[in-house]
Parts: C-alpha cells; sequence; structure tokens
C-alpha cells in the first residue's frame, strides 16, 4: 500500500518500520485517503520538499510523574513552501492513563522567551483505539510563522510581552489568550500588533513574509457579573482615528466585510513594523480575556523554532512502563504526506523526586520568566511540573512599591501580597524575590521632587542605568546609605513588611550596574553609559576609604580602564580616579554597594532571622581584550560581596570543563577573601542559544556540581522551550546528583585515581572507602569507554593495600548494571549522557 521514499543519506525505509530513536522522515503516500484517490486529487511526486522533523528527541524513556500534567512541543517547522502546505494535523495516541488536555491549553509567552512561536489546533477530534487507548487529532490551520503578534506593553519597561501569536491561516481564525494582571495597582497599557525581526538576536522572524488581515480586537475582563468588554477596535470602515502605525497597512474589503491587511514583502522582511491600536487600563489581580479575528498568508518561513505545544495529564497507573506514540501528516500540492510514526517510551515516576539537602536548584520563574504571566491552570501546572523535576526555589518579584502615586511614600497603604508567592509557598518552595531593578519604582518621579538625592556621573550630569532602559534615574549611594533619603527608608520598612507577608525565604538581587564605566569611548563616539556616582559626598567618602584601607594599585590592573580614553572630557575627580585609582575606586563601589545590599538583608531578616541574600552579577572571568574581570564591569567587588551575600549566582549560561571549574573556584575564594567563610556558588542550566531542543541539559546540570564543583544550579530561559522531554532530563540530573551529594558536600576530588581511554570530561570523587566516578558524553554519538582504576602504591611503587577487584563492587548507579571487573570497566555512554559508577567497598 505504501511505497517507499529515499532519504537524504541513501538509505531508504518503509512507513511501517520502527524509528524510535530516529528521526520522522516525511513519506510520499499512495491510497492515503480512498475519498482523494477516487477523485484523482493525488498527484504523484518524486520527493517532497519538507524538511524531516524530530518528534521525539529524548532518545530514552521520558520520566513522567504520576498525578501531573506534563507538555510536549511538537515540532511544525522546516516547510519550504509553508503556503502549499495544508491539511496538516497531527495524530497522537496515549494510553488510557493519559488524557489530553482541551480547549489545548496556552502558553503565553515572556519577552525574553519569545524566540519561538507556538500554534495551537483549529480543531481536535478524540476516540478510542480498539485497545483502549486514547487517539487525538489535530488539525492546523497552516503551518509556518508570520511573525507578527498582540504585544501588551506598559508605559516602563517592567510589561512588554507578545499575548497572541498569528499562526498561518488563510481561513479567518480566532485567536484568544487569557492574562492575569498581577499588580497591585492599575497599569495603563499599550495594545499594539507589532512584528519585531532579530529579536534578542533571533533571526527566526526575518526569515518569515507574507500578509496578515486582522478585522476586529476585542478585550474583555472577568468581573462579580461576568465578562464585561474593555476595549475593542474593529475596521469595518477603515483605519480608526486613535490607530497609529509604522506597518505597511491597506484597508481591504471583501463585500461588506472591511479589513486591514498588513502586508510583509520579501524586502522589508527585516524592517519591524508596529501598529499601535489602543490603551486601556488593567485592574489589578484581575483576569482578561483577549480575543482577535486574523488570517494570513504565509510565503516563506524560518527553518526552526515553531512549535505546536500539548498538555497531557497523566493519572494514578499501575503500569509503570508505557508508550506514546505521534506521526503528522498534511497535503502539498495535491499530494499527501504522512511522516513515519514515532514511539515514545514513558517511565511512570513518583510524584516527587529525591533531592539534594544542601546543594541548591533554583528557577527564575518571575524575576525574568513569565510563570505569574501564565494563566491559572498554566501556572499551576508549571510550579507541579518544576518541583516533580527537583525545583527547591524559585526566583520571583515584588509586585508593589510604595512610591508608586497612589501610595506617595506611605508603606501601610502599599499592598505587599503576591498571589504567585502564596502558591510557592503551598507547594512547599522556597520563595527569593527580584528586588534589583524593582527598586526603581517611583524612583524618578521622587528624584524630579528632590534632585539633591539624584546620582551625579562621571561628566557631571544626573546618572543613569543602562541596565533594560537609557532613562532609569539613580540614587546617590552615599545618601541613600546615610540616612538622608527617605525614599530608601521606607524601601527597607515595605521590604520588611513584604517579606512577613510573603514568608520570604530570602531576596534575590541581579546587579548589573558598573563601578567605573562612566563612559564609553570607542575611538569615535562619547556617549553617557551606566554610572554612578562622582558626588562630592561620593568623592569624598572614596578618599576617606582609600586612606583607611592603605590601598595601593595593583601592577595588573594599574592600566587605564580603557586605552585612549579621553579622560579631560570628565568633570572634577573623576578622569583622575578612574584613570590613576582605577582597582581602589572598584573596591571602594564594592565596598559601598556591600553596605547596600546588607542593609536591604537586614531589613528582610527582621521578619525572618533565616532569610538568605542571593546576589547575581558577572563572574571572575577576564573581560575580551582587557584585564578587567567580568564581575567588576558589573559593579561586584568579590571580597566586598562575601561579607554580606549568602549566595553568589554566576552568569547564566552554562560553563563546563576546565574553564567552567576554575571560574567556580576563582569566585568562590574571591569571595571569602576578607572573612575566610565559603559563600556558595551557583552555576547555571539554560538553553542560552535558544536552540530548539536543550538534549545537554542533565550533562550540564551534574557537570556543573561533580566537575566544576558548583553548590547548585539556577535555571535561566526555560519559558517556552523546555518541555516534558527536557524536565525529565532535568530531574535525571537532580536525582543522580542527590545521590550523590554526600561525595560532593563531604568528599574530595581525586581523578588521578582512573584512566580513560578516550579523552571525554570526567571526575572522580572518594568519601570514605568508596569511590563515584562521573564520565560525560556531550557528543551527538555514542561513545565506547574503557576506565581503569589506578592502584595507589608508596614511595618505593609497591602496591599498597587489597587491589582493586577484591576491594569493591561497581554499579551503574541509573540501570543498576554491576560491573564484573571493578579494575577495568569497559561501557557505552549514551549520546549527550553520562554514566556515574558508584564503587562501594566491600
Amino acid at each position: 500500500m505504501y511505497t517507499r521514499r529515499r532519504n537524504s543519506v541513501g538509505n531508504s525505509r518503509t512507513l511501517n518500520s520502527p524509528v524510535w530513536g530516529s528521526f520522522a522522515r516525511p513519506t510520499r503516500i499512495i491510497g492515503f485517503s480512498l475519498a482523494l484517490l477516487m477523485a484523482g486529487n493525488l498527484a504523484v511526486k518524486a520527493e517532497i520538499s519538507s524538511n524531516e522533523v524530530d518528534i521525539f528527541w529524548l532518545k530514552r524513556p521520558l520520566l513522567f510523574p504520576e498525578n501531573t500534567v506534563q507538555y510536549l512541543r511538537l515540532p511544525m517547522s522546516g516547510w519550504k513552501n509553508p503556503s502549499k502546505i495544508t491539511n496538516f494535523r497531527y495524530i497522537l495516541t496515549v494510553p488510557a492513563e493519559i488524557e489530553l488536555l482541551t480547549p489545548p491549553w496556552r502558553l503565553n509567552q515572556e519577552f525574553s522567551g519569545s524566540l519561538t512561536a507556538s500554534l495551537y489546533p483549529t480543531k481536535i477530534a478524540h476516540e478510542k483505539t480498539n485497545d483502549g487507548r486514547n487517539r487525538y487529532t489535530l488539525s492546523y490551520a497552516g503551518v509556518g510563522i508570520t511573525g507578527v503578534s498582540l504585544w501588551l506593553s506598559g508605559k516602563d519597561r517592567y510589561l512588554h510581552r507578545p499575548l497572541i501569536d498569528i499562526g498561518n491561516s488563510e481561513e479567518w481564525t480566532e485567536y484568544r489568550a487569557e492574562y492575569f494582571a498581577e499588580d497591585l495597582q492599575p497599569r495603563d497599557v499599550i495594545i499594539s500588533l507589532m512584528r519585531w525581526p532579530a529579536l534578542f538576536g533571533s533571526t527566526a522572524v526575518e526569515q518569515s513574509y507574507g500578509t496578515v488581515d486582522l478585522d476586529q480586537v476585542e478585550i474583555q475582563s472577568e468581573g462579580s457579573y461576568g465578562w464585561e468588554t474593555n476595549f475593542s477596535c474593529n475596521f469595518k470602515e477603515g483605519l480608526p482615528q486613535n490607530v497609529s502605525s509604522t506597518a505597511s497597512l491597506t484597508f481591504e474589503r471583501e463585500g461588506e466585510h472591511g479589513f486591514m491587511r498588513l502586508s510583509i514583502p520579501e524586502s522589508q522582511r527585516k524592517i519591524q513594523q508596529k501598529m499601535v491600536l489602543g490603551t486601556i487600563v488593567l485592574r489589578p489581580q484581575t483576569k482578561y480575556l483577549f480575543k482577535l479575528r486574523a488570517r494570513s498568508r504565509v510565503l516563506a518561513s524560518a527553518p526552526e523554532y515553531v512549535w505546536a505545544p500539548v498538555f497531557l495529564r497523566l493519572k494514578e497507573s499501575p503500569q509503570k512502563e508505557l508508550r506514546l506514540s505521534c506521526h503528522y501528516e498534511f497535503e502539498e500540492a495535491g499530494t499527501a504526506v504522512r511522516c513515519s510514526e514515532e514511539e515514545l517510551p514513558i517511565k511512570v515516576v513518583p510524584r516527587l523526586p529525591k533531592t539534594p539537602r544542601k546543594l541548591q536548584v533554583a528557577i527564575w520563574s518571575q524575576a525574568e520568566e513569565g510563570l505569574g504571566f501564565q494563566t491559572e491552570d498554566v501556572q499551576n501546572a508549571l510550579i507541579d511540573i518544576t518541583k516533580a523535576a527537583g525545583v527547591k526555589a524559585h526566583f520571583t518579584k515584588l509586585v508593589s512599591s510604595p512610591w508608586h502615586p497612589s501610595c506617595n511614600g506611605n508603606v501601610e497603604s502599599t499592598p505587599a501580597k503576591n498571589p504567585l508567592e502564596a502558591k510557592l509557598r503551598k507547594a512547599g518552595l522556597q520563595i527569593f524575590p527580584y528586588v534589583g531593578s524593582e527598586l526603581a519604582t517611583g524612583l524618578k518621579a521622587y528624584l524630579q521632587e528632590n534632585p539633591e538625592f539624584h546620582a551625579m556621573s562621571a561628566v557631571g550630569k544626573p546618572a543613569v542605568s543602562t541596565h533594560g532602559n537609557e532613562s532609569e534615574s539613580m540614587l546617590c549611594p552615599q545618601k541613600m546609605l546615610s540616612n538622608q533619603c527617605d525614599f530608601w527608608q521606607k524601601w527597607l520598612i515595605f521590604l520588611t513588611k513584604a517579606a512577613e507577608i510573603n514568608h520570604w525565604d530570602g531576596v534575590f538581587y541581579d546587579y548589573e550596574i558598573g563601578s567605573f564605566l562612566g563612559l564609553a569611548y570607542d575611538g569615535k563616539n562619547f556617549r553617557l553609559k551606566q554610572a554612578r556616582c562622582f558626588c562630592p559626598e561620593c568623592v569624598e567618602a572614596f578618599r576617606k576609604f582609600v586612606e583607611a584601607a592603605k590601598l595601593e594599585e595593583v601592577t595588573a590592573y594599574a592600566q587605564p580602564i580603557q586605552p585612549g580614553y579621553p579622560y579631560a572630557k570628565l568633570s572634577g575627580a573623576a578622569g583622575a580616579i578612574l584613570s590613576q585609582q582605577p582597582l581602589a575606586w572598584c573596591k571602594f563601589r564594592g565596598h559601598q554597594t556591600a553596605e547596600y545590599w546588607d542593609s536591604i538583608r537586614k531589613a528582610v531578616r527582621e521578619a525572618n532571622p533565616a532569610a538568605e541574600f542571593y546576589l547575581y552579577s558577572g563572574s571572575v572571568c577576564f573581560v575580551k581584550g582587557n584585564r578587567w574581570r567580568d564581575c567588576e564591569f558589573f559593579g561586584v567587588y568579590p571580597p566586598e560581596a562575601g561579607r554580606v551575600i549568602d549566595v553568589y549566582c554566576r552568569p547564566h549560561w552554562p560553563l563546563t570543563g576546565l574553564l567552567g571549574r576554575a571560574d567556580v573556584e576563582l569566585m568562590r575564594s574571591s569571595l571569602g577573601a576578607q572573612t575566610k567563610r565559603r559563600v556558595p556558588v551557583l552555576s547555571a542550566i539554560s538553553n542560552w542559544d535558544q536552540a530548539p531542543r536543550y538534549v545537554l541539559a542533565k550533562n550540564h546540570l551534574v557537570e556543573a556540581i561533580a566537575y566544576c564543583h558548583a553548590d547548585g544550579v539556577q535555571i535561566y530561559i526555560w519559558l517556552p522551550t523546555f518541555d516534558a522531554q527536557t524536565w525529565s532530563l532535568v530531574r535525571e540530573g537532580v536525582e543522580l546528583v542527590a545521590n550523590f551529594e554526600e561525595f560532593f558536600v563531604n568528599g574530595t576530588r581525586t581523578d588521578y585515581l582512573v584512566r580513560l581511554d578516550k579523552p571525554l570530561p570526567y571526575a572522580v570523587w572518594i568519601k570514605g572507602d568508596d569511590r563515584a566516578i562521573f564520565v560525560f558524553n556531550d557528543s551527538p554519538h555514542p561513545q565506547n569507554v574503557r576506565i581503569s582504576q589506578v592502584e595507589v602504591g608508596d614511595n618505593d611503587g609497591n602496591r599498597v593495600g587489597t587491589p582493586v577487584p577484591f576491594r569493591y563492587e561497581a554499579y551503574d548507579f541509573e540501570s543498576g548494571r554491576r560491573f564484573s571487573n571493578p579494575a577495568e570497566i569497559e561501557t557505552v555512554i549514551a549520546a549527550h549522557d553520562l554514566i556515574a559508577i558508584h564503587l562501594k567497598a566491600r
């Protein structure tokens, strides 16, 4: 019935061949539809111009915790001619214990995670198979992306995100998205339709072009008497007067029906287009429903980053091994195409994993990613998903400010409760709210009335921060710490109040305000950058600090900040300080900032004496082409920071190997230089390059601790790129770390006890008489490896003690496999995986 199709490497495979662990390849089907065949609509093509799509890239069983909701991101990418693809559908067959949640749950996208686009089915059909499984057919109006989204933007930078991605559909389609206004004060927002090429460096949108037709946008809010309409914009008679645009718009008609058309020709695919539809005031703690009617015709689209999220719920299951199968099919220019079906084995696991007792696993859930931005159902599911994967702590954020105009410095009237934190607390998770730039809320208005507290830049002008916004005003830190500034005092009182109400476990501060980068100069341009503060009070405090500390410049740091820098253009003492005493200034600013952090920690500890201060900033790696370190460019002097902080979070991209180990250990030793105490350092696991899938999540997590000696990890950039397959890897890594935690916390690293016959990274730990060996295979291919134990000898070369084969029993921790010869272990490490071997003393 089915023909064979030759693939790209010259092999052939029938449609019915097993393909788990391989790519799903589109296959031309004869007799795909009897109705189409009888109608003569099937054309015979030699080749289908569609890219291969790997549906289940996890090449081992998926861990699916009982009584949880998980989601899969099914790919819809790579079509060369998306406008020719019709009747695209996914057929998903799951065991009776699993159900697809319908109507489809939507992952709302956050500003920092909007490099991917999600498409949702326009129709879902459900049937029972003969063996009792659930089969779902999900139909999509089209494939590919337009890059056009409905955006919600606040008048400040703290709300700026896409709400609805308009997919490819040549039929009028209604799109919906829910939004919960988590703020505790009313907020003015702008509603716009925007296409933003190369957002955060992605080229996905740049490769898409075509047309988007918009018929109507409507916003409703949920009130005491049901849903009420707050905003409506339609185009029956043309472009409304309140609409402004930088896009190529035309008013079109189809009979009595009028609509606006946004045209994106190939010549303009790299140009940003924006259409402001109007403004609305969002009420606090209110659920909103956003609706729009649109259709589109995508002529070309990005080769990757287009996904179809599906949410699945697993009930309690007596069977601990299940299988899930899936394939897609479509029609292209009259030819029916069906990909080979893939199967994904499922291992049913307990709801909660074993987690480390001392090592930390934290996640940026609201500080940077959009957990608080999700709908109620999705938010609850994501909290469960992160907990089931082994996450212990969430970095949330403040939701209010005593200096909001409606509060105007009145701490008592400032609402401090964060609804998301209440859910996290109920789930037994730790809470560390982000209190960095949130402190700037209301600061601009305050400084307009109290300009004497404004920080001064190196050119004698009011200083601004470039961390996110060029116009963010800054307080003078010296005046702030000397109790002259009521703005700061009321903030500290509010932090104590919020910590008590929300039961914080501490605070999390993302600090990126350079110590000395008052100006940037590239040889031609002289422009203001981050700077604070060179006012007379700060300069005098610097002089006293240098005298008291008896500081001298270190030769390695005595060079100017930038060769050829025009210091003469700086005002007052700034030029002399930055050209002659940059290291002393760096130490002073580090001391000044540490006092500022300590005041935050003390305020929170009034509510919770055990509260910890987590600091995120640059690492001790050197800046390219300079002798200054990354942390100093970010405004941190580690020995001073180590006096007051409790945990340090190094930059949020994964560091592995010798570089990662050196970075973690140098950071830890630098933090303890003054106090001699051990400050924990967290490394990161993150889908930093926004690749379609994160195959090294497990390896990065375990390597950060077992190889690089980090005290835990922070998870960054996870919405919407993580799905069940990635979370399964995270859980595997967390459980492995938890089971070997005693080695990492109380053991000793001794790599010389082992030799490998392959140049793979590895780590050996001993504790008591036991050994633990970790070997990492980051490559996309399995690796055969021999692990040889080195016998310990005395000074004369004589072997000491019992030989290895008689002293130990050796086990593969994850598979339970026992190795017959502990002295010479031969094994295969799967692609993108690791092996953890426990040598247990007899």
